[in-house]
C-alpha cells in the first residue's frame, strides 16, 4: 500500500501549530483577568452524541443515503492568562446505522463524508469583557485536523488507508456567561477539506467545503465537575460536482451532506481544582506547598504525538508467511495526578499511514491492511500514585479500559456493509496494569509502565485475546508550560484460541507483535 500522498505536510503544520501555541500559552500576564471564562471552558471532557448524516445529490433525485451513527467524543480546552484560547477534539464511531438504496456492494453503499472518526484542533484569541461574574467573549481561531472518509467513491478509489480528508479552516466563538457558573455560546466555522489523493488522472476529487454550526450550554455542577448539551449542523458541499455523474456506469452519486446531531459532554474543570489548590496551600501562585507537586508537573499534561511501529502478524496455524507492516500514527494524551493522589490517563490514536508486505491476494485483503488497532483506539486508565516522601518518586497500580478498532481485513471479509464493520469490528479491553515515575527534578521524568489486558472480540469471528504492553519514557520541560516527550514501546497481542475462521475454513494473523516510538509535544496546565 503506498503512503498518503500530503502525508509530511500534514506532520508539519500539526507540528507548527502545537508549536506555536506553546509559545503564545507561556506568555502569560501577572494576573489572570479572564478568570471567569477559565472557570469555564479550562476542561477536559468526555462526551457522547448522536448524528444524523444526508447525503444526495443537488441536481439528481435518486439515491439518497441516510446516516445514524453513536460516537464518543474527547474534547480539551484551555484559556490562557494571556488570552490564547485553545481547544482539541477527538470523535469516533462506535455504532451506525444505514439505509442501502439500490442493494450495491459493500463499498458503494456508504456515501456519508467525513466519517467515522477525526481528530482537530483549534486556536485562537479572547477578546473578553467581564463584570459582576458576566461576560461575554468572542474568540476567532483557526482550525486544523484530519478526517476519516470511508465512502463508496473514496474506498474503491484510494482503499481505506487513503481514504481521508484533511481540515483546513478558521472561524469564530461567541461565548455569554449570565452567571459564575453557566453560559451560553454559538460557533461557527468554515474548513476546506483536502483530498489528497486526488490526481489529475481522472479520479474522483473529494476536496469539500464544510460548515459547521455550534450550539451549546455549559453549567458548574460544582467547583470541580461541568455538564455541558451541545447541538451541532454541518453542510458539506463537494467542489467538484461533476462527480455526482459516472459516464462510464451511467449512474448519479451523491455529493452533498447535512448532519445534525446533539452531544451530552462531561467535564472536569482543572482550572477550578488548580484554583483550590493554591487556597488549600496557602495562597501562593503554585502548588508548591502540596506534597506531590513535583509530579503533578509533569503528570498534569495534555500532548499531540506522533508515533512509528513496526508490527508483524503471525499465525498460530498453517503455513502462510507473517504479515510485516509499518505505520504511524497522529495521538492524542491528557493525564492528571489529583491532590489526593488520585491519577487519570485518557489516550486516543488514529492511523496515518500503513504499509504491509506478504498480504494475502484478495480485493478485501488489499484494500483493508491486517492489523489489529485499524482505524484507531480510545482507551482509559485511573489509579492511585504510592509517593516515597518528597523524593518524587511514585508507584501507580492503575485499572484500564478502553474500545480498540479492528477493522480488520479478515473481519470486514465477514460484514455485509461497513456500517456493520464499524458497529461490530472492535476489541473491548479490560486490565491492569502497574506505572513507576521519577521525577529527577523540575527539568525531566522518567518512568516505566507494564499492562496486561484482555481483548472481548465484538466481531463475528469471536477471537479473543491478551494484551502485554510495555513502555520506558521520558518527559522533558525544557521551559514554563511546554512539555516534551519521547517512548518506547513493545506490545504484544496473543489470541486466546486457535484464531481459526470455521466460515473460510483457515487461520487468521491474530497474533501481532508490534515495537515503536513516540514522540509528544504538549502543554502543562
Amino acid at each position: 500500500m503506498s503512503i498518503f500522498l500530503g502525508n509530511m505536510f500534514m506532520k508539519k503544520n500539526l507540528l507548527y501549530l502545537a508549536i506555536a501555541l506553546s509559545w503564545l500559552g507561556i506568555q502569560t500576564a501577572h494576573a489572570a483577568e479572564n478568570e471567569l471564562f477559565q472557570g469555564l471552558d479550562n476542561q477536559i471532557g468526555l462526551g457522547y452524541s448522536y448524528n444524523t448524516l444526508h447525503a444526495y445529490n443537488p441536481n439528481y433525485n435518486g439515491s439518497n443515503v441516510d446516516t445514524t451513527s453513536s460516537n464518543l467524543n474527547l474534547h480539551l480546552e484551555q484559556l490562557f492568562d494571556s488570552n490564547v484560547w485553545l481547544a482539541v477534539d477527538g470523535s469516533f464511531a462506535f455504532k451506525a446505522n444505514q439505509n442501502s438504496p439500490g442493494n450495491v456492494g459493500f463499498s458503494d453503499n456508504t456515501q456519508e463524508f467525513g466519517f467515522p472518526a477525526s481528530i482537530s484542533a483549534k486556536g485562537g484569541y479572547s477578546f473578553n469583557w467581564i463584570k459582576d461574574n458576566q461576560g461575554i467573549q468572542v474568540v476567532p481561531y483557526l482550525t486544523i485536523g484530519r478526517m476519516l472518509n470511508y465512502n463508496g467513491m473514496s474506498i474503491a478509489q484510494n482503499t481505506f488507508t487513503q481514504s481521508y480528508l484533511n481540515l483546513y479552516g478558521g472561524g469564530a466563538r461567541v461565548e455569554y456567561a449570565f452567571a459564575k457558573d453557566a453560559s451560553i455560546y454559538f460557533d461557527q466555522s468554515i474548513g476546506y477539506l483536502q483530498d489528497p489523493n486526488s490526481t489529475s488522472q481522472g479520479e474522483y476529487n473529494q476536496s469539500a467545503m464544510s460548515y459547521t454550526s455550534l450550539l451549546g450550554i455549559k453549567y458548574n455542577v460544582t467547583p470541580y465537575f461541568q455538564i455541558g448539551v451541545q447541538g451541532m449542523f454541518n453542510q458539506t458541499n463537494l467542489i467538484d460536482d461533476s462527480v455526482g455523474y459516472n459516464p462510464i456506469t451511467y449512474s448519479y452519486q451523491n455529493t452533498a451532506q447535512s448532519s445534525f446531531g446533539g452531544m451530552l459532554n462531561f467535564a472536569y474543570l482543572y482550572n477550578n481544582d488548580q484554583l483550590m489548590s493554591n487556597l488549600t496551600a496557602g495562597g501562593s501562585s503554585n502548588s508548591s506547598a502540596l506534597p506531590n507537586s513535583l509530579l503533578a508537573a509533569f503528570d498534569n499534561s495534555y500532548s499531540v504525538g506522533m508515533g512509528w511501529v513496526n508490527s508483524t502478524n503471525n499465525y498460530k496455524g498453517g503455513s502462510a508467511p507473517s504479515i510485516d507492516s509499518s505505520m504511524n500514527y497522529l495521538n492524542f494524551n491528557v493525564a492528571h495526578l489529583f491532590d489526593n493522589n488520585v491519577w487519570a490517563n485518557i489516550n486516543a490514536q488514529l492511523v496515518n499511514n500503513i504499509s504491509q508486505t506478504n498480504i494475502p491476494a484478495g480485493r478485501v485483503n488489499s484494500s483493508v491492511p491486517t492489523y489489529i488497532g485499524f482505524p484507531g483506539n480510545v482507551t482509559f486508565d485511573v489509579g492511585y500514585g504510592f509517593q516515597a516522601f518528597d523524593s518524587g518518586f511514585q508507584i501507580i497500580p492503575y485499572a484500564n479500559a478502553g474500545v480498540i478498532m479492528n477493522m480488520n481485513s479478515y473481519n470486514v471479509r465477514n460484514n455485509s456493509s461497513i456500517m456493520n464493520a464499524i458497529s461490530q469490528d472492535m476489541y473491548l479491553q479490560y486490565g491492569f496494569g502497574g506505572r513507576a515515575e521519577y521525577a529527577i527534578n523540575n527539568f525531566w521524568q522518567i518512568y516505566a509502565d507494564q499492562l496486561i489486558a484482555g481483548m472481548d472480540d465484538r466481531s463475528a469471528l469471536g477471537i479473543n485475546a491478551w494484551r502485554s504492553t510495555s513502555s520506558l519514557g521520558v518527559k522533558i520541560n525544557p521551559v514554563s508550560k511546554l512539555q516534551l516527550g519521547l517512548k518506547g514501546f513493545y506490545d504484544r497481542i496473543t489470541p486466546s484460541g486457535d484464531a481459526f475462521n470455521n466460515g473460510t475454513n483457515s487461520y487468521v494473523p491474530a497474533q501481532q507483535n508490534s515495537l515503536g516510538m513516540q514522540l509528544d509535544i504538549g502543554l502543562r496546565y
